[in-house]
């Protein structure tokens, strides 16, 4: 994991460097329900409710890329602004 700043935002990177994730979900990974092991008790909510916080509540993007370096791994990189605009609740 690394962490610097980007100008008025936080840029966050955490990658591994196992298989990568099934380009069949890749493009809903997002999604609600998504997962490749349904029957191994995952439910698929986890990277659904990340995505939600991260843009909606924290103003932010969340990115993943796999696979990255040399056909292996996945990253995903988050950028957090630093400050938060006023949200009426």
């Amino acid at each position: 994991m690394t962490a610097r700043p980007e100008g008025r935002r936080l840029l966050i990177t955490v990658e591994d460097n196992g298989r990568g994730i099934d380009p069949g979900i890749r493009p809903r990974l997002f999604d609600p329900f998504v997962t490749s092991r349904r029957g191994q008790g995952n439910t698929g909510l986890g990277l659904h409710f990340v995505h939600q916080w991260v843009t909606q509540v924290l103003q932010g993007s969340l990115d993943v890329q796999s696979p990255c370096d040399h056909d292996r791994g996945t990253r995903f990189t988050l950028r957090l602004p630093v400050a938060l605009d006023k949200v009426d609740v």
